[in-house]
């Protein structure tokens, strides 16, 4: 793989979640939040990932409810599970939802049990 063979990223951005998932369509990266030191973002966008790592194209995704860096995340089968973070005033002590759907789309995000206290690069 030539890193330049996979599509570029739309917006740059630091202290933002990353996981992979596997879909019954194959591979799939997902990019959420973070802020570029000027604005925060509350985007998610995916994209299919070759056997060789190539980055395909990327597509927007269900946006987070809310703007935030430093959260953390981990994945359950086709679950994804975003907590904490910061949104340029207050660590926040949600936890947040969304499952991968067969195509790879991720969907919409849903509230779980909160944090005990907000969390900031946990």
């Amino acid at each position: 793989m030539n890193a330049s063979d996979s599509t570029p990223f739309p917006r740059g951005r630091d202290h933002h979640v990353t996981f992979i998932v596997e879909s019954p369509a194959g591979a799939f990266i997902y990019v959420g939040g973070g802020p570029n030191y000027h604005s925060m973002f509350k985007d998610v966008w995916y994209a299919p990932l070759a056997v060789d790592g190539t980055v395909g194209t990327w597509l927007s995704g269900a946006d987070l409810p809310s703007a935030r860096g430093g959260s953390s995340v981990v994945t359950s089968g086709r679950v994804a599970i975003v907590s904490g973070g910061f949104n340029g005033q207050s660590n926040l002590a949600q936890v947040l939802l969304a499952t991968i759907g067969d195509d790879g789309s991720i969907g919409s995000w849903s509230q779980g049990p909160p944090l005990p206290a907000g969390r900031f690069h946990h």
